[in-house]
């Protein structure tokens, strides 16, 4: 995947090439979105792709779900640019939508816990006894 990866990026720069004024960009600026894009997608994904396989798909979908909403934060922090009112309205939406959506699910998955074990428990008493 991760390879695939890598050909959507450099093809999506070949696409918008003939749009952008590459030399446009100062030096100093140039250096932060390399290393910018380097840490946000090239590490982001290299952990998401090797830990995958270590949690659930729906975990998975959760952690992948923040990204967006995380994004005018990291630039925020990482360039001082600050986000607008709408964006952070967005963030707040996604956030509290995934938080009541983890909330929901782990209650659900205790109350399941919980009656497997109550039906297990009373079957091996009716089990013990006969």
């Amino acid at each position: 995947m991760l390879p695939a990866a890598y050909l959507s990026a450099f093809l999506c720069a070949i696409v918008v090439l003939p749009f952008v004024s590459p030399f446009a960009v100062t030096t100093s600026s140039m250096v932060k979105l390399v290393t910018f894009g380097t840490v946000q997608f090239g590490l982001g994904f290299a952990a998401h792709d090797s830990w995958t396989r270590l949690i659930s798909a729906t975990s998975s979908a959760r952690i992948v779900s923040m990204e967006n909403p995380l994004a005018p934060l990291w630039v925020w922090l990482a360039f001082n640019e600050e986000p607008t009112f709408a964006a952070w309205i967005g963030c707040g939406i996604v956030m509290v939508a995934v938080i009541g959506d983890v909330a929901i699910t782990s209650q659900r998955a205790r109350t399941a816990v919980q009656q497997a074990g109550a039906r297990s428990a009373r079957l091996l008493e009716q089990s013990y006894w006969v």
